[in-house]
């Protein structure tokens, strides 16, 4: 068979396709991969049944190559899906954060104002001492 005859079969369902020959397999290069290149006892185990189980509890059967899969979200749980806001934190994170803002919030703030303010405080301060030296003596 040629290649006109080939592509013209491609119209025509699939199991009364002609099988076709090899220099028609040599054009798509896509069936050499299938018939020649993937190899038999390399490829890992497939489950067919294999169970995907949320925190939130809601479990699923798809098709994979582990058998159970532990995930932290799914579409029952998950915000965009539902509307409602859920807060996911892993490693601590949200903690960690509300920690240094309020460790900032307590300590002073730094800068060019709080400088200036510390500054004036401190001239304000020796020449009031200047002025009771000179009072006294």
């Amino acid at each position: 068979m040629g290649r006109r005859a080939w592509e013209r079969s491609l119209s025509t369902p699939y199991d009364q396709r002609p099988t076709p020959s090899l220099p028609v397999l040599a054009k798509f290069p896509v069936f050499w991969y299938i018939l020649a290149v993937m190899k038999k006892a390399i490829h890992p185990k497939y489950h067919d049944d294999a169970t995907v189980i949320c925190a939130c509890g809601h479990t699923a059967k798809v098709g994979s190559t582990v058998k159970d899969i532990r995930v932290e979200l799914c579409s029952a749980c998950h915000p965009f899906y539902t509307g409602k806001q859920k807060l996911v934190d892993t490693a601590r994170r949200v903690e960690k954060f509300t920690e240094r803002s309020a460790k900032q919030a307590g300590s002073t703030q730094g800068g060019k104002k709080a400088k200036t303010a510390k500054r004036t405080a401190q001239k304000a301060e020796k020449k009031a001492k200047k002025t009771k030296v000179s009072k006294e003596a």
